[in-house]
């Protein structure tokens, strides 16, 4: 490490520090400190660089002994033999001294006084050990800068890579799994790169777009409305890999929850990307046909297993109590919660949970918002808008929890977003595009896409409204009359493994 005046010390001298150990922690090592100014370390509490200019000329007008003089020809010598018997320096002595002079003129500043380490003038030169270290706030390491990998046997990095490689490693774990199994195609390297673990590991934490959206119809099979079908996409929408018919419940950053239609409460979590599934042990509670669920899965860089939480929030039978019964793929068992909840508008809970930041939500018919976070097993009640009702929407816009409202004045359609833990008024948009000037449809909110798209159903169109830039897309046209009363899903297109059990 060569010496620098820029240097966070109160001392304008300059050093040159050499150790004999690769590690600056090591017990053994030793070091040489080569300065412009004679500063000689203590075991004192005082900074090593904050002393006083008069101790400092004081130090400088004694004389070196002859034990120093001593110690100092000492780690001399030793430098020269680690030097020679060194595998990552092949150099001889003179070598050695050629790169220890090097660093010494380095740190040297205009005087006219060589400071040199084996011809100049020997008080300039002191020895220093471990004692360096009880100074906390001195970091002292080894040798910087260019000299640095020659003298320590290290090997820059090749700063040439192939594009090839780029797009490989920072590309395509942000590309959503129907493209990636487009480009498996490419050759071979990619088609071994994206079916690898660790790509599927990386690609489940990196992409997090909402792709599409689930749609269920009462008595019927799931199906699947992509918003972009060139990038988005399933293999088998109707789940039919499935074992037995289901219905789809709730959804996580990439995997399904489904419920068998039997009424037995059998529970599958798969990806339908891949066709990967596991059924979850029974539960010793019945959850019953009212019974609401949340699907708790963060994908983890330091985890390549995909551990998940499922939460069931039910009541039983004749009691005015709202209970949670917690199913972990770690422990691969359920969990019934000590936590009850006795809030009369949390009895009756609607649709599919969200999960955030450590705690899921569900939408109540009482006008609120059941709160149940998974760490502490503690509830809580958010309010909602007085006109909350089934055509508003619970979504994730901007990290945050938000409930969508569309509203219908005078003719003009606008979405009111509300937000904050009191659910206060945030934010206020117009719907202008032509497409909303029959005030006689109704408009109900389904989801949040990527902080800027709106998916909303507007009589029997399903539209992706981008607030941006005023535009509206039809993803699609129903048929028949009971759009309304399909639950829609919000999915995310990732390769995320699901072991089979």
């Amino acid at each position: 490490m060569a010496g620098d005046n820029n240097w966070d010390s109160d001392s304008d001298s300059s050093y040159v520090l050499l150790s004999d150990a690769t590690s600056v922690g090591s017990d053994s090592e030793n070091f040489v400190i080569v300065a412009k100014d004679s500063y000689l370390s203590t075991d004192s509490d005082e900074d090593l660089f904050g002393e006083s200019q008069n101790e400092s000329e004081k130090v400088m007008d004694e004389d070196i002994t002859d034990s120093e003089e001593d110690r100092f020809c000492e780690s001399q010598q030793q430098l020269e033999k680690n030097g020679d018997d060194d595998n990552n320096v092949n150099t001889d002595s003179d070598e050695g001294r050629h790169q220890l002079k090097k660093l010494v003129d380095y740190s040297s500043t205009d005087s006219d006084e060589d400071p040199g380490v084996y011809g100049g003038p020997m008080n300039r030169s002191y020895v220093a050990y471990n004692e360096f270290h009880r100074y906390p706030c001195k970091r002292i390491g080894h040798v910087c800068g260019h000299d640095c990998y020659d003298l320590l046997g290290e090997k820059k990095a090749d700063e040439k890579m192939d594009i090839n490689d780029v797009t490989m490693e920072y590309v395509l774990p942000f590309l959503p799994a129907k493209a990636l199994c487009k480009f498996r195609s490419v050759g071979k390297r990619w088609d071994q790169w994206i079916t690898s673990p660790f790509f599927i590991h990386k690609q489940a934490h990196s992409f997090r777009n909402i792709s599409g959206l689930f749609c269920q119809l009462p008595g019927e099979e799931p199906s699947f409305f992509s918003l972009n079908r060139d990038a988005y996409g399933i293999p088998s929408p109707s789940l039919d890999f499935l074992p037995e018919p289901v219905a789809v419940r709730t959804a996580c950053n990439g995997i399904l929850c489904c419920e068998s239609c039997n009424g037995e409460n059998t529970y599958y979590i798969c990806n339908p990307v891949n066709k990967g599934w596991k059924v979850l042990p029974k539960s010793k509670s019945y959850h019953g046909s009212e019974s609401v669920l949340a699907l708790a899965f963060e994908p983890s860089v330091l985890n390549f297993e995909a551990d998940f939480q499922l939460v069931c929030a039910f009541s039983f039978t004749g009691e005015q109590v709202t209970c949670f019964d917690i199913y972990s793929s770690k422990s691969k068992s359920w969990k019934l919660s000590k936590t009850e909840c006795y809030e009369i508008d949390a009895l009756h809970l609607n649709g599919h949970g969200i999960f955030l930041k450590g705690t899921v939500f569900w939408e109540t018919l009482a006008g609120a918002i059941l709160a149940f976070n998974l760490k502490e097993e503690q509830y809580g009640i958010l309010p909602l808008p007085p006109t909350s009702g089934p055509q508003g929407a619970m979504v994730e816009r901007n990290g945050e929890l938000c409930y969508i409202l569309p509203v219908v004045e005078d003719s003009v359609y606008t979405l009111e977003i509300y937000g904050d833990m009191d659910m206060k008024l945030k934010v206020i948009i117009p719907l202008a595009h032509d497409i909303f000037t029959d005030a006689y449809e109704e408009l109900r909110a389904l989801a949040c896409v990527n902080d800027d798209v709106v998916i909303m159903l507007l009589g029997m169109k399903l539209i992706a409204y981008h607030v941006k830039a005023e535009k509206a897309d039809i993803i699609y046209t129903y048929t028949g009359t009971i759009a309304g009363y399909a639950g829609y899903l919000p999915y995310v297109n990732s390769l995320v493994h699901i072991d089979h059990p």
